[in-house]
């Protein structure tokens, strides 16, 4: 039970001081419990947010970069239940706009481009690994590793004036699932 309260303080204060006065988030928790973290991070071009909760033991390894855009890094191995709800959003401006505009607000930029990454599910004695990353203004890329049992929704969608780009999945029972996407002009 220690280590458990132990690692949320180590968690909440490092939310607190990175998202007010640094640009990396990390985290590393060995339990032998339950774990539950929530980190959620918006600017003006890119929304990320992860739901995690894992049973009996577990190890998760996390880092977020928050630089000129937002790249992440998760990787989590539970032998108990394990819950992931990831999302990123990456909003590509083709042309200079004057002010911030919200990611929520897209219809307000008319040339523009955005990218969603979505993961989500409840699995048994799984690993969960994932990388989210906004390499340059110009690309999005998403990687997702998943082996274990129980079930998973992932959603991507990419779009732009002229081209709308969606791909969906529902995997159920055991399964094993390297999945990697890059949007972007190159």
């Amino acid at each position: 039970m220690k280590s458990i309260l132990s690692g949320i303080l180590v968690v909440g204060f490092l939310v607190i001081c990175g998202v007010t006065i640094g640009d990396v988030l990390s985290s590393s928790v060995i339990c032998d419990g339950s774990y539950w973290i929530h980190s959620s991070i918006r600017d003006s071009n890119e929304t990320y947010a992860l739901n995690l909760m894992t049973t009996n033991k577990a190890a998760t390894d996390r880092t977020v970069h928050i630089t000129n855009g937002i790249d992440s890094s998760i990787s989590t191995n539970s032998t108990g239940v394990l819950g992931i709800d990831e999302y990123f959003n990456h909003l590509q401006d083709l042309k200079k706009i004057e002010s911030p505009v919200c990611v929520f607000d897209i219809q307000a930029i008319p040339n523009s481009k955005q990218d969603e990454v979505y993961v989500s599910g409840l699995l048994d004695s799984a690993t969960y690994a994932s990388s989210r990353s906004t390499e340059t203004s110009d690309k999005t890329s998403a990687k997702t590793f998943i082996n274990g049992s129980g079930l998973i929704l992932m959603d991507k969608q990419s779009s732009n004036k002229s081209v709308i780009l969606n791909d969906m999945a529902s995997i159920h029972g055991n399964m094993s699932i390297l999945d990697y996407i890059e949007f972007g002009d190159e």
